[in-house]
């Protein structure tokens, strides 16, 4: 049972329960001369997504020619063959199955795509996903869940997930579409398909010590952050702390309207590890430099 449970790990396109109902999809575009059946693979169920599903899945995450697509529970690798060849992306697939992961490096010869994509047999939790700008998954939930931590802490921010049918629990997506899919229903009594992207925040909690230009008549402030996953708040530091009336993080990308004297100024910059650099918008001056820089860290939710 053990066994079956890692097995399940590469759920991109498997469905694991005591009663599944196989279906061979008929699919359309690159991939229609796929014929896979559950009984050539021995790692447990499988299924193919549709290809309609996988392009909608590297549409929501803006695919282009300069993305890096990593795919765990890659089945027949049609996700990353597909940005390679319909988005001229490069990638990798990964499953734990090796009649998986032979299927796909036969289907890369078949669509002439092996200079830019590879597939390896190995554990999801194991794979090192750091050079991802992308990345995709269809896993069952409890996966997603155990994966969490791994996506926010070793992806780079601004980063894209897109999951396939289940979220990534408490975090909040970014963006989600439900439609409906037909050739579901035969398979787990569900007509729909749901997609959730996620855009991977850099952690920015705790107090940062600001450099800001001359003409605001205050050259250090510090302001101290909160966080849960990408969305942010914060206060100025001292004993007359405020709190900002905006704070926005979207990857490394960071606002901050901060209160100085009688007045805002909105600050946008991006985020680099313990360093901020931006400009600060100043009237009658425009865009002035600033920066910012962590001397205390802070708890950030959903690293741990």
């Amino acid at each position: 049972m053990r066994a079956m449970q890692r097995t399940c790990i590469r759920a991109r396109s498997t469905w694991c329960s005591k009663l599944v109902t196989l279906v061979a999809f008929s699919v359309a575009g690159v991939f229609a001369s796929f014929d896979i059946r559950a009984q050539d693979i021995d790692a447990g169920p499988y299924v193919p997504t549709p290809q309609y599903i996988v392009d909608r899945m590297l549409q929501m995450a803006s695919v282009s020619g300069k993305d890096y697509v990593i795919d765990l529970g890659s089945g027949d690798g049609r996700i990353v063959i597909t940005a390679a060849k319909r988005f001229g992306a490069r990638g990798m697939g990964v499953d734990i199955s090796e009649k998986l992961v032979d299927l796909a490096v036969t289907n890369a010869h078949k669509e002439q795509v092996t200079d830019r994509v590879k597939f390896v047999r190995e554990d999801a939790f194991k794979t090192d996903i750091a050079p991802a700008s992308v990345l995709t998954l269809y896993l069952l939930p409890k996966f997603v869940l155990d994966l969490r931590p791994k996506l926010l802490n070793e992806l780079k921010p601004g980063s894209r997930i897109v999951s396939h049918d289940y979220s990534l629990g408490d975090w909040e997506s970014d963006n989600s579409i439900t439609f409906d899919s037909p050739e579901k229903e035969a398979i787990n009594g569900a007509s729909q398909t749901s997609l959730f992207l996620y855009i991977v925040p850099a952690p920015v909690a705790g107090t940062w010590q600001l450099a800001l230009p001359e003409a605001l008549g205050e050259r250090n402030a510090q302001v101290s952050l909160q966080q849960r996953y990408q969305r942010i708040s914060g206060t100025t530091s001292g004993a007359r702390g405020k709190a900002l009336r905006h704070a926005a993080l979207r990857g490394d990308r960071i606002e901050l309207s901060l209160p100085i004297g009688a007045r805002d100024y909105l600050a946008a910059g991006r985020v680099r590890g313990d360093r901020i650099e931006g400009t600060v918008e100043v009237p009658g001056r425009g865009k002035l430099p600033f920066s910012a820089t962590r001397i205390a860290a802070g708890t950030a939710v959903g690293w741990q």
